[in-house]
């Protein structure tokens, strides 16, 4: 696995509005513009390591990268916190969030709702990375819950952030012809 995430911004909901960049690396730290931070959580895949790396997108700056070995069992989230509190934030202004990704792995966008306590956090699809840098929108109105825990309401108007849940990529295991 090795995915580098870059040049996070949130996507206004209004026409004419500029987007909010809310992360972009380059001064080669994981703070957010909404004054929180990214955090990286490798206890269930401690071969793998965070690390902010040059060059980021657009050929300057930095790019925040995971990387390392993943067993079939291990799971690794890369979170971004809107406040360094954890805090609730209203995103209702804001329509989705787009980013740069490349890298080998797939990897799921999840909302962090202090309302949700079963983990069934509403996602995006799950997506596969490129080699070459890619740019990824995800619309707030297409995330929906797993379905396997409690089904409460979005609350774009209290989140305390997003995850990135990471996977390296799978292929089909070889099978013999009368394994069919």
């Amino acid at each position: 696995l090795s995915l580098d995430f870059d040049d996070f911004e949130l996507v206004p909901a209004a026409e004419g509005v500029n987007p909010l960049p809310f992360a972009k690396f380059d001064e080669g730290t994981v703070s957010t513009a909404t004054g929180g931070n990214w955090i990286y959580d490798w206890d269930d895949a401690p071969g793998t390591s965070f690390e902010l790396v040059t060059p980021g997108h657009g050929g300057a700056g930095f790019a925040a990268r995971v990387a390392g070995t993943f067993d079939p069992m291990s799971s690794s989230r890369l979170q971004a916190n809107f406040k360094r509190d954890e805090s609730p934030t209203d995103v209702r202004t804001y329509a989705g969030i787009r980013f740069w990704v490349r890298g080998d792995g797939l990897f799921q966008l999840q909302t962090i709702q202090p309302t949700i306590s079963d983990w069934d956090n509403y996602s995006s699809e799950t997506f596969p990375a490129t080699p070459e840098w890619k740019q990824i929108t995800i619309w707030f109105k297409d995330l929906k819950q797993a379905g396997w825990g409690v089904v409460t309401p979005l609350t774009l108007n209290a989140l305390t952030g997003f995850l990135m849940n990471l996977a390296p990529t799978i292929g089909y295991p070889p099978r013999p012809p009368g394994g069919l």
